[in-house]
C-alpha cells in the first residue's frame, strides 16, 4: 500500500476522531459514547494501514484531546483506555490463544487503567472526590465493579463490530482504493 494513502487515511481518521472528541462538550451522553466511537475508528485504521499507524494516530488524538477538548473526563477516558484498547485487543487476541488467560489479561489492563485514571482525574485534573459519593457514601469500588460489567459488554461489542466491519463494510468502503 502506498505511503500517501496511509498518510491521507491517517490524517482524515485523526481529524474525524478529534471532531468526535470535540463533540463531547455538546452531546450529553457523548462523554462516554464518542470516545468509544473514536476508538472504533482506530480499530479500522489498524486493519487498513497497520497497528503502528493506528498507535501514531491514537497518540496524536490523545494529545490534542487533552489540550483542546473541553470535556476533560472524555479526553481522559479516551487517553487512558478507550483510544488504545481496540488496538490492544487485536494484538492480545492474536498473541494469547488461551481464552481464560486472554480474558484475565484484558481485565487486568482495564483495572490498572481504571484505577490509575481515577487517581489522575482526582489528583492531577482536579475532578472532585464528591463526584464519587452517593448520599455521603464514598463508592469508588462499586464504580469499579460497574465499570467491569461495562467493560465486559464493551468487549463483546468490539468483537461483534470487528466481525461486521471485516465481513460487510470493509469491502464497501475500501473496494476502489486497493
Amino acid at each position: 500500500m502506498k505511503s500517501t494513502f496511509k498518510i491521507a487515511l491517517g490524517g482524515v481518521m485523526a481529524a474525524f476522531c478529534i471532531v468526535l472528541m470535540l463533540l463531547t462538550a455538546i452531546v450529553p451522553i457523548g462523554s462516554f459514547a464518542l470516545p468509544c466511537i473514536a476508538g472504533l475508528i482506530l480499530l479500522m485504521v489498524s486493519y487498513e494501514v497497520g497497528i503502528s499507524w493506528a498507535i501514531l494516530i491514537y497518540a496524536a488524538v490523545a494529545i490534542m484531546s487533552l489540550l483542546f477538548v473541553a470535556d476533560k473526563e472524555a479526553a481522559l477516558l479516551f487517553t487512558m483506555f478507550l483510544g488504545y484498547y481496540p488496538i490492544l485487543k487485536e494484538f492480545l487476541d492474536k498473541k494469547i490463544r488461551n481464552k481464560a488467560l486472554n480474558c484475565i489479561v484484558k481485565f487486568a489492563v482495564f483495572n490498572v487503567c481504571a484505577v490509575s485514571g481515577f487517581f489522575i482525574g482526582v489528583y492531577l485534573l482536579g475532578i472532585p472526590k464528591e463526584g464519587f459519593e452517593i448520599n455521603g457514601i464514598y463508592l469508588p469500588w462499586l464504580f469499579l465493579v460497574i465499570g467491569e460489567v461495562a467493560f465486559f459488554i464493551y468487549e463483546i461489542c468490539l468483537s461483534r463490530i470487528r466481525v461486521i466491519y471485516l465481513t460487510g463494510f470493509r469491502d464497501r468502503i475500501f473496494h476502489r482504493i486497493k
